[in-house]
């Protein structure tokens, strides 16, 4: 095989990739955002910081949705305009997912209809804390080490 085969080779390979993982969306969730313009938005509710996200239809004022995230979890929301077009209140799209702190990828399965963007706002209230983290079946829970062979 010549060179300029296996550059054409490698230059179709590494387009196929790139092209992948444009169309899977390459959202990372982490506070802050995923660094791209894609509307989504991760919020940590840790035990000194326990967090409620709320959706403020600007309009009226009032709360169009609340989230009330454990301590321990994170809550990814990614929005959606112009979703719901025959919809002139509602018409984008939230989609969310509550997860394990650290969580960098995986699928938003709830949706619901919200008010587009010059029409809502997002509010982060923080509850008063401590809060003991929940444990779910996605939660590791670690025991301490002890090399004495003490039992706590």
């Amino acid at each position: 095989m010549s060179n300029a085969s296996r550059r054409c080779g490698l230059a179709c390979l590494l387009t196929g990739a790139i092209g992948v993982a444009a169309l899977s969306g390459c959202a990372t969730y982490a506070p802050g955002g995923s660094g791209f313009s894609n509307d989504t938005y991760t919020y940590y509710s840790t035990p000194h910081e326990p967090k409620n996200i709320i959706i403020v239809d600007t309009r009226t004022g009032e709360r169009f949705w609340m989230y009330e995230i454990p301590a321990g979890r994170q809550l990814v929301v990614r929005f959606y305009e112009e979703q719901y077009r025959d919809n002139a209140y509602t018409p984008a799209a939230m989609r969310w997912e509550e997860m394990p702190i650290g969580q960098k990828y995986g699928t938003l399965s709830n949706v619901m209809a919200v008010p587009d963007a010059g029409c809502r706002r997002v509010d982060m209230d923080v509850r008063q804390g401590p809060e003991m983290p929940t444990t779910t079946a996605d939660t590791i829970i670690q025991s301490p080490n002890t090399d004495s062979g003490e039992s706590y």
